[in-house]
């Protein structure tokens, strides 16, 4: 487990994934095209928020709170979304979704060594 202090609550939602992915819903209804759509969706909403974060190139502040907090707030539920989509679909395939994000910071980390080490 990569952040020991919510492997309770991680445990909890693989249960209810599993739960979940039981369901005769989840069979019928969300084959793996539309699993690819709902992921480029919440992608979206995601990067909208990023690209409109209210930070122009030279770092001057141009946001608009009224206009931001609603795109924060979907942004949130996107990436909320795109996890429970991507925790779906390693249960589905038999994946250890913890040890996928255990690698992949692994990756991180060494990717950032590498380019720290470049400049």
């Amino acid at each position: 487990m990569i952040f020991p202090e919510n492997g309770k609550e991680c445990i909890e939602i693989s249960k209810i994934i599993k739960k979940l992915a039981s369901q005769p819903f989840e069979k019928i209804k969300c084959n793996q095209y539309k699993k690819a759509a709902i992921i480029n969706y919440e992608v979206q909403e995601l990067t909208h928020f990023l690209v409109y974060d209210g930070v122009s190139q030279e770092g001057d502040k141009i946001r608009d709170e009224e206009i931001h907090k609603p795109k924060e707030l979907l942004a949130k539920m996107g990436m909320g979304d795109l996890l429970i989509q991507l925790r779906f679909i390693a249960y589905e395939h038999g994946w250890d979704f913890d040890s996928i994000q255990r690698d992949a910071l692994n990756h991180r980390i060494e990717r950032q060594k590498e380019i720290e080490e470049s400049y």
